[in-house]
Parts: structure tokens; C-alpha cells; sequence
């Protein structure tokens, strides 16, 4: 099962989760900024960033290595540790603006999303659909995993602190983009193996054409959700279509 549009409404992500990183992010880099996790995300940005630069993408915020290399030093004075928080901000900032999938900018988003879940401030908007659904489906014993483009943690976070309670006993197994690109076969194929699951026995949920199609490729049965907020279908889509979980054996 995807996530976004799927067993969420797509506004949980674009009207809670997003701003939150937004409005939070100052203070969460204040906080937590001498941790391992935040310096860990902050050199995947830094390499990113780079790998932007070197790629020539177009309009890329970056992180500047002489900046980052200033705020390096344990000694290192607080204007420079502050031009490099801010350059992170920037970076991130520009990134949300374009809905980035990478994983340096998921990890960090997942990483204060964590906060927002453990404080109780966020929960995860779960469908009651969906989650009628997967406690059937879970005794009935059929397996359940998550891939979705947000980190393994921040899915965890979502339906471990969700509205229906912590939904993670449901689960199997959770996959982001660590495995591959959603709209490639390969990802999928990857998936399976993983799971040890024919592809004729398995059924992947989104909202996203392309998906299907990448599943449908490797060989996986397919179903596209139509909700409140979701893109519209190509016309002449050829998968199967559901509004709610309720519909789906």
C-alpha cells in the first residue's frame, strides 16, 4: 500500500506534515543540531547538494562546502554554525517547493516529523476504511507492507501514532525509496524478492498511474485509489479503480 492518497488523504501530508517541517524546522536545527541523527542529515544534504551542483540542476538552493567546512570544527565560531543552519534552510525550503523525493531531504523530514508524532502534537490520518480493512485483511492472514516515498521511519511514525491507535501490529514490512524509484519496475521486482512473494499473489494500492503501471510490469496485480484530492486518471486507464477500501477483497 501506498501512503499519500492512498490510505491517507493527500492533504494530511500537504496541510500538516509539510507546513509543520516548515514552521518547526528553525527550532528542530536548534535543538537537536550537536545529535548524530541531525549531523547525519545534514551531510546527506551537503552531499546532495553537491551531487545537485554537479548535475546542473536547475535552480538548485545549494549548501555551500566552504560554509559547511567553516562549521565543521568543534571550536567552530556561532556565525558560522548559523550560516550553515540557514544554508540548510534554504536548501530544505527549496526542495519542499518542489516536492523532492531524495532521501536526505526524507530522512531529515522524518526525523522532526518524529517529534510531532512522540509529542502526540501530529497523528497520523489513517482512513477508517482503511484501517477497517487491514485488521480484516490481518486475520485473515494476508501480509501487509507499506512503500511509500517518505522514509521507513516517518511511515512507521504515521501509523504507529495514528488516529485509530498504533496500527503498526498490522504491518509486515515498510519500504521507501531506498529499494528504488516508484515508477520503475525495478523497485517492485526488488519488493518481491524481499517478501518472497510471486507477483501473480501480490496487490499493490496507490493513486498514482505511473505506479501501477511499474507494478503491472513486474508482473503485480494493481489498483488505483480515487479520493477527495487526488490527481485526476489519464483517460483510458486500464487498471482496476476502488473510492474506498471497503471494495477491495
Amino acid at each position: 500500500m501506498d501512503i499519500e492518497g492512498t490510505v491517507a488523504p493527500i492533504s494530511f501530508v500537504t496541510e500538516v506534515l509539510f507546513p509543520y517541517v516548515s514552521k518547526n524546522l528553525p527550532a528542530y536545527l536548534d535543538k537537536t543540531w550537536e545529535t548524530v541523527d541531525t549531523k547525519a542529515d545534514v551531510t546527506a544534504l551537503l552531499a546532495q547538494s553537491e551531487a545537485d551542483v554537479a548535475a546542473s540542476v536547475d535552480g538548485v538552493v545549494a549548501i555551500s562546502p566552504a560554509v559547511a567546512a567553516a562549521a565543521s570544527d568543534v571550536a567552530a565560531p556561532a556565525e558560522a554554525v548559523a550560516a550553515l543552519k540557514a544554508a540548510v534552510l534554504a536548501n530544505v525550503a527549496w526542495q519542499m517547493s518542489l516536492n523532492r523525493k531524495m532521501g536526505a531531504l526524507k530522512g531529515l523530514q522524518g526525523h522532526v516529523w518524529r517529534d510531532a508524532f512522540v509529542s502526540g502534537e501530529v497523528k497520523g490520518q489513517i482512513y477508517g476504511d482503511v484501517y477497517d480493512a487491514m485488521r480484516r485483511w490481518r486475520a485473515a492472514g494476508v501480509k501487509l507492507y507499506i512503500y511509500s516515498s517518505g522514509s521507513v521511519e516517518a511511515q512507521k511514525l504515521v501509523f504507529g501514532h495514528s488516529v485509530h491507535g498504533d496500527m503498526t501490529p498490522l504491518l509486515d514490512g515498510y519500504f521507501d525509496t531506498a529499494v528504488g524509484h516508484k515508477r520503475e519496475r525495478g523497485a517492485y521486482d526488488a519488493i518481491l524478492a524481499a517478501i518472497d512473494c510471486a507477483p501473480a499473489e501480490a496487490l499493490f494500492l496507490t493513486d498514482i498511474y505511473e505506479e501501477s503501471v511499474a507494478a503491472d510490469a513486474a508482473g503485480m496485480g494493481t489498483i488505483l485509489l480515487i479520493r477527495d484530492g487526488n490527481a485526476p486518471l489519464p483517460e483510458g486507464n486500464e487498471f482496476p479503480t476502488a473510492t474506498t477500501f471497503d471494495s477491495i477483497c
